[in-house]
């Protein structure tokens, strides 16, 4: 795991969003095997292959998690957004 963005998560300003990321990373993690975390945009963005896979967006009152490519995963129909992302 990169140390920008463990800094990041740990810089972040409510105990809930501290833990609420850490779940999020632990599940990119174990769910897309070799995947790449950086920070980009001041945001922890995770890429596979050179693709981005998913960004986490925390804001004032809530945290944001997006998930890129997904064109070939099946998605539950209340879930909305274009192919490339949700």
């Amino acid at each position: 795991m990169n140390p920008e963005v463990t800094n990041f998560i740990n810089e972040l300003d409510s105990p809930w969003k501290i833990t609420l990321v850490n779940e999020l990373r632990e599940l990119v993690h174990s769910t897309v095997p070799d995947i790449e975390e950086r920070i980009q945009y001041k945001k922890p963005h995770f890429l596979k292959d050179g693709h981005y896979a998913a960004v986490i967006s925390p804001s004032k009152d809530a945290i944001t998690f997006m998930i890129m490519n997904t064109e070939n995963i099946e998605f539950p129909k209340e879930f909305a957004g274009p192919k490339e992302r949700r």
